[in-house]
């Protein structure tokens, strides 16, 4: 499968899911983070997976992790571990799913030290058996280690963290309007944490102060 990998930071990060996998017989993984407020689909909160290009669309169009499971999680204030074998059943087209994934999902919400939620997913076949209080530990241990490369990266930036959210969602293709629904803002001020993003990377537009920010590693 292909690897994705939205920021820098992530590829640490799934390197060590690799491991758990391998480790605990799962099939695959992918790793998302919930937005500070607001609501985002799939596609937005993926930052890291081995899943197919074709299965991440069809789940996406299937919405097999919206409603429901995201309510569940968003509602959570401890670590949990979900089955998912239903949701994939029901989907209109859960054998092409099944097929790519398997036809069994665990998830493990968890928290970094600054309060930010993940959702992991681990996909197996039926038959595969895992230690889930042994997962639950790796996966924490993984949070935590991706959480301090992500705060190292922060503090060799000249960007605030509100400055490098913004220009995460507009990499995401996020306008100033979606983003500030996401994150709770006005309009305006994202405008103005995107405008002092471009100055402090001399960058003439929000793409072009994208395009800099990752070769500066900081999204």
């Amino acid at each position: 499968m292909t690897l994705f990998v939205k920021h820098p930071c992530t590829a640490t990060l799934c390197a060590d899911l690799k491991k758990i996998c391998d480790e605990e017989h799962f099939k695959s993984y992918a790793v998302l983070k919930f937005p500070d407020a607001g609501t985002a689909n799939f596609s937005d909160m993926l930052i890291g997976t081995d899943w197919s290009k074709d299965a991440i669309l069809q789940i996406c169009k299937e919405r097999v992790f919206q409603t429901k499971l995201l309510d569940l999680v968003k509602l959570s204030t401890l670590p949990m571990e979900i089955e998912l074998e239903n949701r994939i059943e029901t989907c209109n087209d859960s054998v092409f799913i099944m097929s790519n994934l398997g036809n069994r999902l665990s998830a493990f919400c968890i928290y970094d030290p600054e309060d930010s939620k993940y959702l992991l997913l681990f996909t197996s076949t039926a038959h595969q058996y895992h230690n889930s209080n042994s997962v639950l530990m790796k996966c924490l241990a993984a949070i935590n280690s991706y959480f301090r490369q992500s705060v190292a990266s922060r503090q060799r930036s000249p960007l605030s963290q509100r400055e490098i959210e913004c220009l995460r969602w507009a990499a995401a293709g996020k306008t100033s309007e979606e983003t500030a629904i996401i994150l709770s803002l006005s309009g305006s001020t994202i405008n103005t944490y995107l405008k002092s993003a471009m100055r402090k990377l001399n960058a003439y537009n929000r793409i072009q102060a994208v395009v800099q920010a990752y070769k500066q590693k900081v999204l």
